[in-house]
């Protein structure tokens, strides 16, 4: 997996978990207006849900992508969906300079409000502690 790319539905949870099973594109994840992470495609096999979108240096988005879906009407995410994005990420170990909103990657305009100084804290408060060792112990 290289990089990540956020996209968003303005359908309910409960709307978008129905119909996505039987849509013609698809997430790793999907992540809910109360935070909930729900996980639709396993992570070692591709989703389709950037098209004919180009990144350069990938040819092919979706099949070097991890896509997740999050719920929003407006665009705009809550503090408990950045909290499980962070959390995600964190999981994923992937660095936040290889997260995409799908708008970033064409004329969508999907998450256009996306707050990444917001997602940082939250990814920062999952970042674990690392011990350096000095040799000295």
């Amino acid at each position: 997996m290289f990089i990540v790319v956020l996209h968003q539905t303005e359908e309910s949870s409960d709307v978008f978990l129905s119909t996505i099973q039987t849509a013609s594109y698809s997430y790793h994840a999907f992540i809910s207006t109360n935070g909930a992470l729900t996980y639709l495609v396993p992570a070692n096999r591709a989703a389709v849900a950037c098209g004919n979108c180009e990144l350069k240096g990938i040819s092919n988005v979706d099949a070097s992508s991890y896509q997740i879906c999050l719920e929003s009407i407006d665009g705009s995410l809550n503090s408990a969906q950045y909290m499980t994005l962070a959390y995600l990420l964190s999981q994923l170990d992937i660095a936040l300079d290889k997260v995409y909103t799908h708008a970033d990657l064409s004329s969508s305009s999907d998450l256009k409000k996306l707050d990444r100084v917001e997602l940082f804290r939250a990814y920062n408060k999952f970042l674990p502690n690392k011990t350096i060792y000095t040799g000295l112990e």
